[in-house]
């Protein structure tokens, strides 16, 4: 059993699930406990965080980071998955205007309302949406808000678009390509997908998947002090220390919020702090 605890940052290939990456680094760390945090489907590439041992227990910390992706649109056709994999619903040959779709574009900045695609892992009454769907069942999800921090227009020709997208967490970007063709009367459905960020990890910061071995993969797993930095330390002393181990709450003079709690350069774990009291939310020493 490995003793690795901390964030493996892997530039996913195309064609491997996320589930295939976990898998591979279970076998790699020896029966670690594995877990990523946020999906990419296997048609898409880039970032992938991947949580080992300890660090699984931070899944509430990155799983709403906002996210950077790059994604490339084939005009004319729409499919019932909204990208290149599933079958073709709609052909329609229209391209509207340039200065018509950067219109469409700027529509979309913001805070949104997006139905997600009934090929989804969305759950409907427990089950996941892509299943249902794959069996032809109806598949009814209700929108939600998502947020559109910026979009960037980086290629527009008569074969396709391609997007540069800072977004919240939760977004489908092949949901947001279809809907913006079809908002100025085109349809266009996903080709390619690239997620370079997560919060503060970039994918310049990540490895390949083929780069790693059973010898070398803990070199590349960041620390779990070390991705935590967002988070402002608080010293305790040995008593304040044992205090919180033991699920006590302890007094305090620092401000509401999150901090990260120390002891010298151990880590104890995350500890919040409201009206002059600390309470130890995630614990993350041996």
């Amino acid at each position: 059993m490995s003793n690795i605890n901390g964030i493996l940052l892997i530039d996913k290939p195309q064609g491997w699930s996320s589930a295939d990456v976990v898998r591979k680094v279970v076998n790699l760390t020896h029966g670690a406990k594995v877990g990523q945090m946020g999906t990419l489907d296997p048609l898409a590439t880039g970032l992938l965080v991947i949580a080992i041992g300890r660090a699984t227990k931070l899944f509430d910390q990155f799983l709403t980071k906002d996210k950077r992706y790059i994604g490339s649109f084939k005009w004319g056709i729409s499919t019932n998955t909204q990208d290149i994999t599933g079958e073709v619903e709609i052909e329609n040959n229209y391209l509207p205007p340039k200065a018509e779709f950067e219109r469409s574009v700027e529509q979309f900045k913001g805070e949104i309302s997006q139905t997600p695609p009934s090929f989804s892992a969305k759950k409907v009454h427990g089950v996941p949406a892509y299943m249902l769907a794959r069996r032809a069942q109806s598949v009814e999800l209700k929108p939600k808000n998502i947020k559109i921090y910026d979009i960037k227009l980086l290629n527009f020709d008569n074969n396709q678009f391609t997007l540069d997208i800072t977004c919240s967490s939760g977004t489908y970007i092949r949901t947001l390509g279809y809907d913006i063709a079809k908002n100025c009367g085109a349809c266009a459905t996903m080709t390619e997908l690239r997620r370079i960020r997560i919060g503060d990890f970039d994918i310049s910061d990540s490895v390949t998947i083929d780069s790693l071995t059973d010898k070398n993969i803990e070199q590349h797993v960041l620390p779990l002090d070390q991705i935590l930095t967002y988070l402002p330390v608080y010293t305790l002393n040995q008593e304040q220390f044992f205090a919180l181990q033991n699920g006590q709450i302890i007094a305090c003079e620092a401000k509401d919020g999150q901090y990260r709690a120390k002891i010298g350069s151990i880590l104890l774990g995350i500890a919040n702090v409201s009206a002059g009291k600390m309470k130890l939310e995630t614990y993350l020493y041996v």
